[in-house]
């Protein structure tokens, strides 16, 4: 009869999981389908160097949002799913982490100051405000999902992502804004998305300043702070590309690499998908006897589905990419089957570091990203004179396969 209730339990949790995969998927895949079908606007209305100027603002954005919300949103999240019968505790999380990234943003915002008084530049300005928009962002996506609300994190999602579209279009098509169009409307989707959350979670009302708690503030940061580091690691990992190529190859090439980074992004977003609801369900199981039965069947069956989603990607290349694809991104092409391969060690990677979650071991996240920065790096500039921007895709497949092997051994 144990073996029975066992095999029960895990087949609830199994059904628990594939439902919270399937009401954030909603939000998510929506949008994205009906970003990759303007594809062909961006790449024909956009020049090369202009389509690598936007993706390097996206890029030293995730840059500076981890100094400046320092990963407390996934401390938000993660203490919330704890706490998620009391209501006076979970006033006392998100006031406490609220008010603390509000004291960010302060500080962050002198800084800003400080350098814009020097170089009066445009650019500067849409990464200040693109930072504080995604860090807030985090935080009210990281709530919904602490309170357990995931229809209200798709739909967000959905808002978020829809809303940018609509902007993007209106914005190049409408005003011939161009480059700053497509920063300018991923800014304000964010916005449009935060605000449905707050009022939807009615977030306002559990933010109280008598509820600021010193000892909560310094317990999410411990768990918080190595996260730190890793978040700027994998920046290394996945932006030291750009950065090189920049730097070596010039911004025309970065608009090339930038375009093959979109279609092994369905990859990694799939994944993302999954690991959104993956994450909150081995938490709340997490101290059952059964856990490793449940977490090596499930990553078992989403590791098939991974390398299934790669090949299949792979083999419709062919097909799609004349259709989708200006003529002046042709190089991008060759870059695909290889970034795709990058995309599932990272998937692979991000399956492993669950593990990391549970226990509350984040240092051991953010060694084996060292290690995989250094490796990444060091590829790169030793190839990238040699073989151009072949050596940006091979270099990202080294480090996330190094990134893999190590956390597969430790873990």
């Amino acid at each position: 009869m144990v073996g029975l209730d066992i095999k029960t339990n895990e087949n609830n949790k199994g059904k628990e999981l594939a439902k919270n995969t399937f009401i954030v998927s909603i939000g998510r895949i929506s949008t994205q389908f009906i970003g990759y079908l303007l594809i062909p606007l961006y790449t024909s209305v956009l020049s090369k160097e202009e389509y690598g100027v936007v993706d390097l603002v996206n890029v030293y954005s995730q840059l500076l949002l981890p100094f400046v919300i320092l990963q407390i949103d996934q401390a938000l999240m993660r203490f919330m799913i704890k706490e998620r019968k009391s209501e006076d505790n979970t006033s006392r999380i998100i006031s406490t982490i609220y008010i603390f990234y509000f004291f960010q943003v302060l500080v962050f915002t002198l800084l800003y100051v400080c350098i814009n008084n020097r170089l009066k530049n445009n650019v500067v300005l849409f990464l200040y405000v693109n930072v504080i928009v995604l860090g807030f962002s985090c935080l009210t996506f990281q709530t919904a999902r602490g309170f357990g609300d995931n229809w209200t994190y798709s739909i967000a999602s959905f808002l978020c992502g829809v809303s940018t579209v609509i902007l993007n279009v209106v914005f190049i098509v409408g005003f011939d804004l161009r480059a700053e169009a497509m920063i300018f409307a991923s800014i304000v989707g964010n916005i449009i998305a935060s605000i449905f959350v707050i009022f939807k979670d009615a977030i306002f009302k559990y933010i109280k300043f008598i509820n600021i708690d010193y000892k909560t503030l310094k317990k999410a940061l411990h768990f918080s702070w190595p996260l730190i580091p890793n978040a700027i690691i994998w920046w290394i990992v996945n932006a030291s590309d750009r950065s090189i190529v920049l730097l070596f190859l010039g911004t025309e090439a970065n608009g090339i690499l930038a375009l093959s980074h979109k279609f092994p992004a369905i990859i990694v977003a799939l994944y993302n998908l999954f690991h959104i609801s993956w994450t909150e369900s081995a938490m709340i199981h997490f101290s059952e006897i059964d856990k490793e039965d449940f977490f090596s069947k499930v990553f078992d069956s989403i590791l098939r589905i991974l390398v299934f989603l790669s090949i299949l990607l792979i083999g419709v290349m062919p097909l799609v990419f004349d259709i989708l694809v200006n003529t002046a991104f042709s190089e991008a092409y060759f870059q695909i089957p290889i970034y795709t391969i990058a995309a599932l060690l990272n998937a692979v990677a991000g399956l492993i570091s669950v593990v990391y979650i549970f226990e509350m071991k984040t240092r051991e996240i953010a060694k084996s990203s060292l290690i995989s920065g250094v490796v990444n790096v060091f590829i790169n500039l030793l190839l990238i004179s040699k073989i151009g921007l072949y050596a940006a895709s091979l270099s990202s497949v080294a480090a996330f396969a190094v990134m893999v092997l190590y956390r597969g051994i430790d873990a």
